[in-house]
């Protein structure tokens, strides 16, 4: 019997270590800032699935770097220097879009194919790199909810340097997207934000994480993703039940576009019909895109894409 017992207390001893292992390499893995970053001024980040869009990406890229653009500046609510990009209008302008990228990527990698459309649209492009991301400071990865404080921030920056009277739009891909829908729900989102694209954005962190636990590593949520979760508390000062943009959404005000690929199985496509289904603005539009795989819709229905973009810009007053 006492055999047994002992026995019994190393397996569960043993399965209190992986579990914890486990929940730490999740954390680690999913959340700490990657050691190489991507290089905006190159292609190498052009690879797999975007090989077929090389040629287009380069010479967006090639205009960009052409155009030339401003390095701007602001301060997080928690004290790191967050960089990013500002390409102005063609002419002085009174519209800006905050362009918001996503997860381990960079505002310039993700949103140079993307500038030259608002550009010629008549806006101002501010095009941050997220926290722990690109050229902005921090450790860990908000992953769309410290990320929801720094996208009002940087609106606020907009209206600093473009006066009060100014509009805003917020563009928002993958963790980007997740990113306006949860600043949507703010108390003091301001008042100038009269519009938000969330293109392919999750429902909530924690159905993200679990769906790319299963997905990519066959793994199950529990231990594994409980104990990240702990560990995020202590560490990154939230918990990924709080992270919501499904329930952000429902206090939402401004007018919301809601884009996603019908082939998406990163980030399911049925996620797309929750946050829809949930968010409280007035005018709100959804459009799945068949054939496009994540954060792909822009490139696969491009032509489609742009005129469901301009149509839904031309129903607000800007």
């Amino acid at each position: 019997m006492d055999v047994l017992i002992i026995v019994f207390a190393v397996i569960l001893a043993l399965l209190l270590v992986a579990s914890i292992g486990s929940g730490i390499g999740m954390f680690c893995f999913a959340l700490k800032r990657p050691k190489i970053r991507p290089n905006p001024m190159t292609m190498e980040n052009c690879k797999g699935h975007m090989l077929p869009f090389y040629d287009f990406i380069k010479a967006e890229k090639d205009w960009l770097f052409a155009k030339g653009y401003e390095k701007i500046e602001t301060t997080s609510f928690d004290g790191l220097k967050l960089k990013g990009i500002l390409v102005y209008a063609p002419e002085p302008s009174k519209k800006t879009v905050v362009a918001i990228h996503g997860y381990k990527n960079c505002g310039i990698n993700e949103y140079c194919t993307y500038i030259r459309m608002y550009h010629e649209m008549g806006f101002n492009v501010l095009v941050p790199d997220d926290r722990a991301h690109g050229e902005s400071e921090g450790t860990l990865i908000g992953f769309a909810w410290h990320d929801r404080r720094d996208c009002i921030g940087w609106v606020k920056y907009a209206l600093n340097k473009f006066g009060e009277d100014s509009s805003v739009m917020l563009h928002g891909i993958s963790m980007g997207s997740a990113t306006v829908m949860n600043a949507s729900g703010e108390s003091d989102l301001p008042e100038q934000v009269k519009a938000i694209v969330s293109d392919c954005g999750y429902s909530t962190a924690w159905k993200e994480f679990r769906h790319v636990l299963k997905r990519n590593f066959h793994l199950p949520s529990f231990p594994v993703l409980y104990v990240a979760n702990v560990i995020n508390i202590i560490f990154n000062k939230y918990n990924f039940n709080e992270n919501s943009p499904v329930k952000q959404v429902t206090k939402a005000k401004v007018p919301f576009l809601f884009i996603h690929g019908g082939d998406d199985d990163f980030v399911p496509t049925e996620m797309v019909y929750e946050v829809h289904s949930a968010c409280a603005s007035e005018i709100k539009e959804l459009h799945v895109f068949d054939g496009a795989a994540h954060a792909e819709s822009y490139y696969v229905c491009h032509d489609e894409y742009i005129e469901v973009l301009k149509a839904f810009v031309d129903k607000i007053d800007f």
